[in-house]
């Protein structure tokens, strides 16, 4: 959280009276924070995390060299077809489920059918994605990291 970062001196803020009553803090990193942050950056993507963790660092990729960027794309390209490989065609029935009158098996399969589609085409998209960045960024110079 902002006050925990504050608190460890990675970040600051400055307080700006706004209109009304309400104030705007506008927060900066300390030097302290800027080496935690570019630290964070460079570590290699975690086995397991939410898509949102990796695009949350490839927003600041542009503060690392072209080599750390691909490694790090080479590397989530890998675990999410591993992911894939290993729970796209597996069984989805459900165990042991008693039916019911408010639990009708094919209804919750349809659903859950559904859901499992949504989530395939999506984690299809996000690889074709990848690729595609990695062929972007191999084939552009922007010169040395910041």
């Amino acid at each position: 959280t902002l006050k925990s970062m504050t608190k460890k001196e990675w970040i600051y803020f400055e307080e700006t009276k706004g209109t009304g009553k309400i104030a705007t803090k506008t927060y900066y990193l300390t030097e302290l924070g800027q080496h935690i942050f570019i630290t964070w950056l460079r570590e290699p993507p975690e086995e397991i995390h939410e898509i949102g963790t990796f695009a949350g660092k490839f927003m600041f990729f542009s503060l690392l060299d072209k080599e750390t960027v691909l490694s790090h794309l080479n590397k989530e390209i890998t675990f999410r077809e591993k992911q894939v490989q290993d729970v796209r065609y597996r069984d989805r029935k459900i165990e042991d489920l008693q039916p019911s009158e408010q639990l009708d098996e094919d209804k919750i399969m349809f659903y859950l059918d559904s859901l499992h589609e949504f989530g395939t085409r999506r984690m299809d998209t996000y690889i074709v994605w990848l690729k595609r960045a990695i062929g972007l960024i191999e084939a552009t110079d922007f010169g040395e990291e910041i």
